[in-house]
């Protein structure tokens, strides 16, 4: 019997050791660098080179940060497209003839091929999503009205003792476990191809065109897709209600979008559609000309989508889907200042296309106060569909980590330690968040409310504790 106990516990204690080191090697890019990364390098200097007997595309290599190796580009030609006439970056991503996994991908896994580059190898400190600098991270994506230009979405490289939260994209969560997200969705795998797409888009950053296929749902189930919608000869007397209406100007029909009290131009491209004349029925494509009637989808350009023609005027109704397009300004804080644009409202339409449930209006609640996926679930949140407040103002894209978060007067580790207000160790413990996930926040723990509100009619919750210059831009009066 004694026997048997002891081989139990031993058990239990090697079950507790793997467990423990499963949990410390993290999720996705906390592993220290290897020798010799960001080095030059040969082929015959790492064992783990694919096969490649011709070495297409083994110019001037480096290792990356697990030990691959990344060779170099085409010059003045670019990554991910507009390459030259005589290119040979597509080496860089594929091999012909022997890849590691399908679509000819040279690493055995979407994450792995994009982490090869853009661990800082393939093109600089911007491309770098493992990067945990301050000065780089944080001061180029202040949430805040002061910092300088935003370049990045955070970081993937956070640590746990820093309770860095990410989003996973190395496939090993399916994109239905996104919070606010349809719990029923099709169990496709999240990656770095959720969000954007290697090829190009529509959008800067390449950020997908149609992410998780919401593009052709219906607005109604939190998509993009448009049915039936009218054509006004006037923006004058429309309500709330005509969140989009198709406007007839300098004889043509362009769609808008409401934003608070004034319409906006949407430059979604259009994907396909219809239309539906006062005389005949309605046509069943967007991308000819028909009966009069010429389509520009505004594929090609920055420029809205519309409808022109000798029967334009005829039109009573359109239905469309669009494409996701985001405008995403170099510097972030673009995004929330002004309502003559759509930039802020474009971001957190990306974002619930996958967090559906999440993309709110504080007195309406979500989709009027009910769940897109279940109707007898009553959901309020703060807002997130205006300019002023979009998503990435409180989050980072890509995820967080202590090194990168601030307090509600911009407070971080690498400034509390530099002023000597603390030791790296006491701002460390300041700056820690002490939730159960970090939530991929910008501001540690609920820091972010008392930031932004940081004036009440309850005169003893002000935070005057605060810079004025660092107050957040664009917000409404008293908030």
């Amino acid at each position: 019997m004694k026997k048997v106990s002891l081989s139990l516990l031993f058990s239990l204690f090697l079950l507790g050791l793997f467990a423990t080191v499963a949990l410390a090697e993290g999720p996705i890019g906390i592993q220290d660098p290897v020798d010799g990364y960001n080095e030059e390098a040969e082929p015959s200097d790492v064992s783990n080179v694919n096969p490649n007997a011709n070495k297409t595309g083994v110019l001037d290599l480096k290792l990356n940060h697990s030990g691959q190796l990344v060779p170099s580009f085409d010059k003045g030609g670019s990554r991910h497209g507009n390459y030259l006439n005589n290119t040979n970056t597509c080496a860089t991503c594929h091999q012909t003839h022997t890849a590691s996994s399908r679509n000819l991908i040279f690493a055995d896994n979407v994450y792995q091929s994009c982490i090869a580059c853009h661990d800082g190898t393939g093109g600089g400190a911007s491309r770098n999503v493992l990067n945990t600098d301050y000065d780089f991270v944080m001061t180029r994506n202040s949430p805040n009205g002061s910092g300088s230009t935003a370049t990045t979405a955070g970081t993937f490289a956070g640590t746990h003792a820093s309770n860095m939260s990410v989003h996973l994209t190395t496939g090993t969560v399916a994109i239905k476990a996104a919070p606010g997200g349809n719990p029923e969705g099709d169990g496709k795998a999240f990656t770095c191809a959720s969000c954007h797409n290697p090829h190009g888009s529509y959008s800067n950053k390449y950020l997908h065109h149609n992410p998780n296929g919401m593009a052709t749902k219906p607005v109604t189930e939190g998509g993009k897709g448009l049915k039936n919608i009218k054509v006004v000869n006037t923006l004058s007397g429309l309500t709330a209600a005509d969140q989009y209406v198709f406007h007839r100007e300098n004889g043509k029909i362009v769609l808008k979008q409401r934003v608070g009290n004034n319409y906006v131009t949407d430059k979604s491209p259009w994907l396909n559609g219809s239309w539906e004349f006062s005389t005949s029925a309605a046509n069943t494509s967007l991308t000819d000309s028909q009966a009069g009637v010429t389509v520009d989808r505004g594929v090609n350009a920055n420029e809205a989508p519309f409808i022109s023609g000798d029967n334009v005027n005829s039109i009573t109704k359109v239905t469309v889907n669009r494409a996701y397009f985001v405008e995403l300004p170099t510097d972030r804080r673009d995004l929330w200042t002004g309502n003559d644009h759509l930039r802020g409202i474009q971001m957190s339409e990306f974002c619930a296309s996958c967090h559906t449930d999440y993309l709110a209006s504080r007195g309406v609640g979500v989709n009027d106060g009910k769940s897109y996926f279940n109707a007898d679930k009553d959901i309020y949140g703060h807002t997130t569909n205006t300019n002023s407040f979009t998503c990435v103002r409180c989050h980072y894209a890509h995820g967080t980590t202590a090194e990168i978060m601030i307090d509600a007067k911009g407070n971080s580790i690498s400034s509390l330690t530099a002023s000597g207000a603390m030791t790296k160790e006491q701002a460390h413990d300041y700056m820690l968040d002490v939730n159960p996930s970090s939530a991929l926040k910008k501001f540690t723990n609920m820091s972010s409310c008392w930031a932004c509100h940081n004036s009440s009619k309850s005169g003893n919750v002000i935070n005057t504790n605060r810079l004025i210059d660092d107050r957040p831009t664009g917000m409404p009066a008293n908030r």
